[in-house]
């Protein structure tokens, strides 16, 4: 694998790709998966890699519509580097 791929979860980002790789937290007990989204945007050049995370803390929900205002409005593309956003870690406490 060229080292300038980068593997999150089994998926392969190349620079200047999109890619939307899920996580798979837990199996319910109706047997079916609960997943988050893990967002990685890629500029072709390279650069820093910079991780937004939010909904650790359950109660503390502002971090999680900022992240997908960030998302929404394109923000987290960046111009250099990487960018990995976590909308909600902790699926449960939300």
């Amino acid at each position: 694998m060229p080292k300038d791929i980068l593997n999150i979860l089994g998926v392969e980002v190349a620079p200047g790709k999109s890619v939307t790789a899920t996580f798979e937290v837990a199996k319910l007990h109706t047997r079916n998966t609960l997943e988050v989204p893990i967002i990685i945007e890629r500029s072709k050049k390279p650069g820093p890699t910079v991780l937004m995370t939010a909904g650790i803390h359950g109660d503390e929900i502002n971090g999680v519509e900022i992240i997908r205002q960030i998302i929404a409005k394109g923000i987290n593309v960046p111009k250099t580097g990487t960018i990995i956003c976590v909308p909600v870690i902790n699926v449960f406490g939300f």
